[in-house]
């Protein structure tokens, strides 16, 4: 069987305070639902915001910061992948649920933070600063690049040399 491939992106805001909870290990991991609006045109052919309401779960550090640092109301972005979940209801029946499972944690900008900063400050007159000094030139090598560039190895130097004796001989 061939391997797949399972990514998914969100961005939306937190609905309620995460649900805090132990793995059997006893290792923190938090349930938290995002809202993610999307706009779509409805059967009238008129644009409408549709939000779904998509339930995460997160991990060990992940979960940790969250806890810490996103509040309801937040907007986040979230990288991951979903995750299934199947069992037999009381009436008998499979049911299948799927949820996000958070591998990346992004923070953005939020009301909170813009409401608890300062204003911005009238930038200071300005004034002239002293002319800067010429720079040298770096140091070039038969290929014509800077010796000074600390991630070129010898073998680039020498893949570059054969690169360009096989152009000139042709």
């Amino acid at each position: 069987m061939s391997a797949g491939y399972n990514q998914a992106t969100l961005l939306g805001r937190l609905c309620a305070p995460p649900e805090e909870l132990q793995t059997r290990n006893g290792k923190l991991f938090i349930k938290a639902t995002i809202a993610v609006s999307v706009q779509r045109k409805n059967a009238e052919g008129i644009g409408e915001e549709h939000t779904s309401f998509v339930p995460t779960t997160m991990f060990g550090k992940t979960a940790e910061l969250f806890l810490k640092y996103v509040q309801k109301g937040d907007m986040v972005h979230l990288g991951g992948r979903l995750d299934s979940n199947e069992w037999e209801g009381n009436d008998g029946k499979k049911r299948l649920s799927l949820s996000f499972v958070v591998e990346q944690l992004n923070f953005l900008p939020n009301e909170r933070a813009r409401a608890a900063a300062p204003p911005p400050k009238a930038p200071a007159p300005a004034r002239l600063a002293p002319a800067p000094k010429p720079l040298k030139p770096p140091a070039h090598n038969d290929l014509d690049e800077p010796e000074d560039i600390p991630f070129r190895s010898t073998i680039y130097r020498d893949v570059r040399k054969s690169r360009l004796s096989r152009r000139n001989c042709l």
